[in-house]
């Protein structure tokens, strides 16, 4: 489980660490995230329906469709940078830009998916909205894709504009990402009523690419208010800063793969021959002493004597243990991402190493 109170811990110093070295406030912390939108949502509101009905029908697209990924970002003050979509084409259609939120704009690549070359030109357009510089810089949080963090063109481009970068600890977002947190349900929520209208207002026809840039800017219209922004900044306590917004309990399932100490086989073979001599050397005393225990006795009767005998007290966890995962084998893997503050210097001379190794290989 990767929300564990080591790795929380880790980012929380970070984060202090940033917000006092750079006297940030509110305006100048950001979070950016990706999401997918699909033509045909998967998930679906609760309807109200007669007792006993087992089956609602539903408008709905025919096909799965394509996916559109949605790049958002707004800070710990409530405000919203205009969105970047990227749709899975080769070129650009006038139709996919229109109705979109103000100042937003479109992107295409082949898969539909999130680039580094496409995140370095939503960056450029983050450095212009937040206004940062060197002497009023700015923070941004997001999580360890590679589009983010094996991004050096990036990583260069913060220097020389003021910003700071900092990564979330892996498999965190869903606990330490604001957007995660609180916009996230309700954009998907509305863009699916915005779907939902559309279909019954266009009956016999489906939700299309062309369609999904006025679907969006109205459900995007509805869920990134800037409640909702505040309102995640604080559930995660990242701004305010408060390290006490989880509790014991949040961290509880991480403790399953916590990795138990286990003695190495060369102990193990020493423990299995004592016992094994020590049975040998043993045996004709226990044949003895189960002889005399068999022959019948006389013992002496005992007259008010209390019983001092009491019964053993167990918790739970002694009864039924928490389950622990097995250990496995050690393989060699890519290398563990973990939080760090991309823009320091050992980050950025240890990427550019991986980079050229990278490139000798191929």
């Amino acid at each position: 489980m990767g929300f564990n109170k080591v790795a929380y811990t880790q980012f929380f110093n970070l984060l202090t660490g940033c917000i006092d070295k750079y006297k940030l406030n509110a305006n100048r912390i950001y979070n950016c995230d990706e999401t997918g939108i699909t033509v045909n949502p998967k998930g679906q509101s609760k309807v109200l329906a007669t007792k006993g009905k087992r089956q609602v029908g539903i408008l709905t697209t025919a096909e799965l469709g394509e996916t559109v990924t949605a790049v958002i970002c707004f800070s710990a003050s409530g405000a919203c940078v205009p969105p970047m979509l990227i749709f899975p084409r080769k070129r650009n259609q006038p139709h996919f830009s229109t109705v979109l939120p103000s100042e937003s704009w479109v992107e295409c690549h082949e898969t539909g998916w999130i680039t580094s070359e496409l995140f370095f030109k939503w960056f450029m357009k983050f450095i212009a909205f937040s206004r940062a510089t060197k002497e009023d810089p700015v923070l941004l949080l997001f999580d360890g894709h590679s589009s983010h963090t094996k991004n050096l063109p990036v990583i260069n481009a913060t220097r020389e504009n003021g910003v700071v970068l900092l990564c979330f600890p892996p498999h965190c977002s869903h606990k330490l990402q604001p957007f995660d947190v609180s916009c996230m349900k309700l954009l998907s929520t509305y863009y699916e009523d915005e779907v939902r209208k559309w279909l019954r207002c266009n009956p016999g026809k489906v939700v299309t690419l062309g369609n999904i840039s006025s679907l969006f800017g109205a459900a995007f219209i509805h869920a990134a208010t800037m409640k909702t922004s505040i309102k995640g900044f604080e559930a995660t306590g990242i701004w305010p800063p408060n390290n006490n917004v989880f509790s014991d309990e949040d961290f509880l399932p991480s403790i399953v793969t916590d990795i138990v100490p286990t003695t190495s086989s060369n102990e193990k073979d020493a423990g299995v021959n004592v016992n094994v001599n020590d049975q040998n050397l043993n045996s004709e005393t226990t044949d003895q002493v189960t002889g005399v225990l068999n022959e019948p006795q006389c013992l002496p009767l005992l007259h008010n004597q209390q019983s001092t005998s009491t019964f053993p007290i167990e918790s739970p966890e002694n009864i039924l243990p928490i389950p622990k995962v097995k250990q496995t084998e050690k393989r060699n893997s890519r290398k563990r991402g973990k939080t760090a503050i991309l823009t320091e210097s050992p980050y950025k001379n240890d990427l550019q190493i991986s980079l050229e190794t990278a490139k000798k290989k191929k």
